[in-house]
């Protein structure tokens, strides 16, 4: 069983403003979160760097109860469409890659877009993409337990 590292609300908040601090030269016309795990962090960095554009997509990755990876990737939201100029996609985790490498896949498609770039709080070592902002590294099977998890404990 791999060990669980819990993160609280002010941790978390402190690593979404170090990235918006390195992030802040990008010049963004809007950030992307993926729901669910990207939503709070895209939302505190785009408050950070007063990004007034920001939107969601949905990609189901994992099974429906979380455990076990699905074949393949499956879209279930996505604001593509409506999307120009210098995107910031924001996810949580880089876990496996797979959600990062299917939404740059999707969003590659709108030839409005002109630049992506991808961030997520943490990135495991093993994951077969690296966004190209991140804040932490993960070495091994730890399983982080994020502030907005059900499983999280409560705080004193």
């Amino acid at each position: 069983m791999s060990n669980k590292k819990y993160y609280d609300y002010t941790q978390i908040h402190g690593f979404c403003e170090t990235l918006a601090s390195r992030l802040k030269n990008g010049n963004y016309d809007s950030v992307v979160g993926v729901s669910r795990g990207g939503l709070i962090p895209a939302t505190i960095i785009a408050e950070c760097m007063n990004v007034r554009e920001l939107r969601t997509m949905g990609v189901r990755s994992y099974q429906l109860n979380g455990i076990g990876k699905r074949k393949d990737s499956v879209l279930y939201q996505s604001c593509s469409p409506y999307l120009v100029g210098n995107v910031l996609l924001i996810d949580d985790i880089s876990d496996t890659g797979e959600t990062f490498k299917f939404l740059i896949d999707h969003i590659g498609r709108n030839k409005n877009v002109t630049s992506l770039t991808t961030c997520s709080l943490f990135v495991r070592r093993s994951s077969n993409y690296i966004p190209d902002y991140y804040h932490t590294d993960i070495v091994g099977n730890d399983w982080i337990v994020f502030p907005w998890e059900p499983a999280h404990p409560p705080s004193n």
